[in-house]
């Protein structure tokens, strides 16, 4: 009976999907229907979108000891850079350049940037590689607004390695090895470490590399970090957490992951350490995905509930207070992944919306494939690579200029080695230009004015202004450095 029972439910479906065809046969409307049944990315889009933004990675067990005095963040991914040098980071942190900087100019090579340190008194060092006129590794800490760079001290090894450090939203700490002109080496190495001054006398410790190159020898974790913004995470169906219920108990129990995260927007998410499937640590993380700020602790079950076990802040009372709470404003998302995703439900569902995107200097070493969907899901076309091979390529670059101008109905995008100037008016016939100079034009710089004032950051990488044409109002003007670290300038 229960073969017939199953033999009659077969046949049914399949006279329903006949009767589909027949009567909707070549029209989209049947498409669109068949792959919202078919389709498993269309039937659970919140699941698929989530796993689409893995980014995995590995850190050395050493750095993650706690009280480490190498307050040092090295966001560095390997690369080669066409003025002739390679730059290659190891798992302790430490920084290798071999090659040439056969420019006229000094080639800088930036370790990490948007450093989070409370005000204080700090030191930088090198391991004593740093040298007068040869490579060198110094602090940067620069001022910014709306329009650019409004103050830089350096601090340079050999001569100079203390500096006082004011925490505020418009200072940006930096630190980077800087390689003179025609300067050549056939291997260097730097160790590069920030302490507190009341640490002075402390040796080399390994800092936290975020992309190093893992060598055989090499005691590290390995962990997995998924972006959710926080109207993804709004979205997630009973049915989407079922299906991440169950790809945790392949990835976390079975050892493949020390630890995996869901990292949210507004910088707090979710731990799985893997001890139990679907429990979970809920706070705000650290730089390798783990909970510095614990706020409460949580279980996913296997039929896709959230239980709250505990809360340590008053402000989670109920699951309410994490699934539903209000979006992170835009102007306070400051990763890329989740500004993306952000940025496409604006165009999906906020037909006001225009977005201006302009290029300076470098915009295209740190794009992952996570980055790369990301770009596509908001309508960028051009493939942003080396030589224009039509493919992105982490870890190279090509230099171009590049400008969109996006909104929900139309793309308008270029990408040159030359400068770049495109102007117009948006929706709501408000002015506005766009200029993008890239690496290898005669000036890099970024520029978006609308009706004639400036508004973007016009830093290196990739500089977003997003307008409502409801309001007549700049809503949001950042820049993500596309070319090292993904930091994040407003």
């Amino acid at each position: 009976m229960v073969i017939m029972k199953s033999k009659r439910i077969k046949f049914t479906v399949e006279i329903c999907i006949a009767v589909l065809l027949l009567l909707f046969a070549g029209s989209d409307a049947c498409l669109e229907l068949l792959d919202s049944v078919l389709l498993p990315e269309k039937m659970n889009p919140g699941y698929f979108q989530l796993t689409g933004t893995s980014a995995k990675k590995k850190v050395l067990k050493k750095a993650l000891v706690e009280d480490n005095p190498n307050l040092l963040i090295n966001s560095i991914t390997p690369y080669k850079d066409p003025a002739g040098f390679s730059v290659d980071v190891r798992a302790n942190g430490a920084v290798s350049v071999e090659g040439a900087n056969n420019t006229e100019s000094d080639a800088i090579v930036r370790i990490a940037g948007d450093l989070d340190l409370p005000t204080g008194d700090y030191i930088i060092s090198d391991g004593e590689v740093s040298k007068d006129g040869e490579a060198y590794l110094c602090a940067s800490v620069n001022s910014y607004a709306i329009g650019g760079m409004e103050e830089e001290k350096i601090i340079a090894l050999p001569d100079q390695n203390q500096f006082r450090w004011e925490d505020s939203d418009n200072n940006k700490l930096s630190l980077q090895i800087v390689l003179p002109p025609y300067y050549a080496t056939a291997g260097i190495t730097f160790f590069p470490m920030l302490r507190k001054k009341t640490d002075a006398d402390i040796a080399y410790f390994p800092c936290v590399a975020q992309n190093p190159t893992v060598e055989k020898n090499d005691e590290v974790y390995s962990y997995n970090q998924y972006y959710l913004d926080t109207l993804s995470l709004a979205s997630m169906t009973k049915t989407d957490w079922k299906l991440f219920y169950r790809y945790l108990s392949y990835t976390v129990n079975w050892k493949k992951y020390n630890w995996l995260t869901l990292r949210c927007s507004d910088g707090n998410g979710f731990y799985f350490s893997g001890k139990k499937t679907g429990d979970a640590i809920y706070g705000k993380l650290d730089a390798v995905g783990r909970v510095s700020d614990q706020i409460c602790d949580l279980s996913l079950t296997s039929e896709g509930n959230w239980i709250l076990n505990k809360s340590y802040q008053s402000s989670i009372r109920t699951l309410e207070d994490i699934f539903n709470k209000n979006q992170t404003p835009l102007n306070q998302i400051d990763d890329l992944y989740s500004y993306l995703i952000r940025l496409k439900s604006l165009l999906e569902n906020e037909s006001q919306y225009s977005i201006i995107v302009s290029v300076r200097d470098e915009g295209t070493s740190m794009l992952d494939e996570v980055l790369m969907k990301g770009l596509h899901d908001i309508g960028i076309s051009t493939a942003l690579t080396d030589g224009h091979k039509g493919i992105f390529t982490q870890g190279r670059y090509n230099g171009l200029s590049y400008y969109a101008v996006l909104t929900s109905s139309e793309v308008s995008e270029q990408s040159s080695s030359d400068v770049l100037l495109s102007s117009g008016n948006l929706s709501d016939q408000s002015p506005y230009y766009v200029i993008s100079g890239g690496r290898y034009s005669a000036q890099q710089v970024s520029s978006i004015v609308i009706s004639g004032q400036e508004e973007s950051m016009n830093h290196r990488g990739m500089n977003f202004v997003v307008y409502n044409n409801d309001t007549h109002k700049v809503e949001d003007s950042v820049c993500f450095d596309t070319f090292e670290g993904l930091e994040c300038y407003r």
